[in-house]
């Protein structure tokens, strides 16, 4: 039997036809590994094989992923099955599931099924609407890590799940409510295409052991989630609208941003924050910059950066103080003398606090001059980097590529070869 771990799985299914015994044996090294359902065959299959011996393998399987396109697409007759045999899958630990909202529309009893399960640690579940989020009201612990994607856009439509909703309906939806059954268990929260309204809720549930959240949401209120999350060390936050469409589209749209970032200021001021985070990584500056946490942040890291980000830096590096500072941004962004003007601006009067400074420099175009257009980028970075210490590395990920790295006033480039 020894030999099993080893064997793939399609090997191993040809060994259980030779015999009853290893058929019942075998069973549990082929349910191993993590299986992948991506289509209406694969899910009849499965489905046949878990109903053998009263459907006794059930009880080997730790991880499944289901990709239901639709239910046109499914066999529903197949899919039907899925609830007797996750009812008695009493070790899974992860589940995915692909389009979750169809599925649970199509097969309801797979809800029932799914609350009553005390083995699942992680789970991930996109394309979620009204039926995901009764479903995740009523699951109970251990679970620890769920991921959950909205249904941001309909298909065909240009409307999406928050559509209709009032501040107060919307509430309901709030990730702290939906995950209260599990508040005791959670250690991570990854939150996609979440439209967070601006009523703001007090405080109802604490996670104390929720490390870890990733949030895409449009204009988040951090008291909610200070509060709920006292323990928080990691969080990564990206924007569910385009920057532009805040910065750039106008007085009305930069003055609701500037004003959602005081709310956020002022309730730290009256609640308080947290008393520090690990890392946080932020797609663009925008989301941060609109939570205005007071916290220091021991890691800081940004990526996508464009040159409508650099007058919202500023702010976040000052209330921010990291340690380590990561900045992703494109060749051409980094190469306007504006922009290197701003960036060198922050850098000079908030790098007291910067024991390692780490940027990227993004080069599409192989015919681009990359060593002086570093060498443009490094210069002003020079007095920072002599005066403070401080580690400087920059670093070109594609084209013709160049890793130039300042340790206090050495300048060095070392070419490397395309990627």
């Amino acid at each position: 039997m020894a030999v099993m771990h080893f064997c793939a799985r399609h090997d191993l299914c040809q060994v259980m036809s030779t015999c009853s015994a290893l058929r019942r044996e075998v069973a549990k090294f082929v349910l191993k590994e993590e299986v992948v359902l991506e289509q209406t065959s694969d899910l009849t299959s499965f489905c046949l094989f878990m109903t053998v011996d009263d459907y006794d393998r059930a009880r080997h399987l730790r991880r499944l992923a289901l990709w239901v396109r639709s239910p046109e697409d499914a066999d529903q007759q197949a899919a039907s099955a899925l609830a007797p045999i996750l009812s008695r899958a009493t070790n899974l630990e992860f589940l995915k599931i692909q389009d979750s909202e169809d599925l649970l529309l199509t097969q309801p009893e797979l809800s029932r099924c799914l609350t009553q399960m005390k083995s699942l640690h992680h789970v991930q579940m996109s394309g979620a609407e009204v039926h995901v989020c009764d479903l995740l009201r009523r699951m109970r612990e251990p679970l620890k890590r769920l991921e959950l994607t909205y249904d941001r856009q309909r298909e065909n439509t240009f409307s999406n799940f928050w559509d209709g909703f009032s501040s107060e309906e919307a509430q309901s939806y709030h990730p702290v409510r939906l995950c209260a059954g599990f508040a005791a268990t959670l250690e991570r929260l990854h939150m996609t295409s979440w439209n967070e309204q601006n009523t703001l809720m007090e405080a109802e549930v604490v996670y104390p052991r929720l490390k870890r959240l990733h949030l895409e949401a449009g204009l988040p209120l951090s008291r909610m989630f200070v509060e709920s999350f006292p323990a928080l060390s990691h969080l990564s936050i990206s924007p569910l609208y385009t920057p532009q469409w805040l910065i750039l589209d106008g007085p009305a749209r930069r003055g609701m941003m500037f004003a959602h970032r005081e709310r956020n200021l002022r309730d730290q001021r009256l609640y308080g924050t947290w008393p520090s985070l690990e890392r946080c990584e932020v797609t663009g500056v925008l989301p941060l910059f609109l939570m205005g946490l007071t916290c220091h942040i021991k890691h800081l890291s940004f990526s996508q950066i464009g040159h409508w980000h650099m007058e919202l830096l500023g702010p976040v590096m000052e209330l921010a103080k990291p340690a380590s500072l990561e900045i992703d941004l494109s060749c051409a962004d980094f190469d306007g003398p504006e922009t290197n003007r701003q960036a060198s601006e922050v850098l000079r009067q908030f790098g007291t606090s910067l024991s390692k400074l780490d940027i990227t420099v993004n080069v599409d175009d192989r015919d681009v001059d990359v060593q002086a257009i570093a060498v443009s980028g490094v210069s002003p970075l020079n007095f920072t980097s002599r005066s403070l210490n401080t580690d400087v590395l920059i670093r070109i990920p594609s084209g013709p590529q160049s890793l130039i790295f300042l340790s206090k006033t050495s300048v060095s480039f070392c070419n490397l070869a395309y990627s």
